[in-house]
């Protein structure tokens, strides 16, 4: 049985980010802009970051309600400005972008071989169903599994809590840390679990 005790709660995710393991193989799926990829550059100090992002707009679907699902135009721009904020570390093989959906650009990866990976892509529940289950072969032993956006959400189409509740009941993972209404993102909340209970205070 699934036990969710001994959750830490923290205040925000870059105050979440700061208790992930440094100097580790990192994913972010579901880039944007790359803000937050830029924060685990600087926090976390990652050997090898790799970006995951579609940057296409859904013209239907659950995640026709997201507000990151804006027009192909915006995507592409975004994309290209990623590209150019990153060139540095592209360049000094610190950073990868695979553009193309979570389930595609995660079978390119070995499995077992991110220390964590952060979500924040798709917010239905399928989608993060199915994420949850790619990213659970990619990460090692003792890797964690992050995301974003871990509010009870239906208007706008999310289904992240009861996708990582879910998950955590049937593959027997562990819930360990979590944030409680986000100062920084606007009381949306991230969650961190992993394979086997972890005492909360050495993440």
């Amino acid at each position: 049985m699934t036990s969710f005790a001994r959750v830490l709660e923290l205040p925000d995710r870059l105050a979440l980010l700061d208790r992930l393991p440094r100097g580790g193989v990192v994913a972010e799926i579901g880039v944007q802009q790359g803000d937050f990829a830029a924060e685990i550059l600087r926090r976390s100090q990652p050997r090898l970051l790799v970006l995951i992002d579609g940057w296409r707009h859904r013209p239907d679907g659950p995640y026709l309600l997201d507000k990151s699902n804006v027009p192909q135009a915006e995507h592409d721009r975004s994309y290209a400005r990623v590209c150019e904020r990153f060139r540095e570390e592209l360049r000094d093989g610190r950073l990868v972008i695979l553009r193309g959906l979570s389930g595609r650009a995660l079978t390119m990866l070995p499995d077992g071989w991110l220390d964590w990976v952060y979500l924040d892509a798709d917010h239905s529940y399928e989608a993060v169903r199915k994420d949850l289950a790619w990213c659970s072969r990619k990460v090692k032993v003792d890797g964690l599994i992050a995301g974003h956006d871990y509010v009870e959400a239906p208007n706008q189409g999310f289904g992240v809590v009861e996708a990582v509740t879910e998950f955590c009941r049937t593959a027997g993972w562990h819930l360990v840390a979590r944030t409680r209404k986000d100062r920084v993102c606007d009381g949306y909340d991230s969650y961190v679990i992993r394979r086997t209970p972890l005492d909360p205070r050495t993440l």
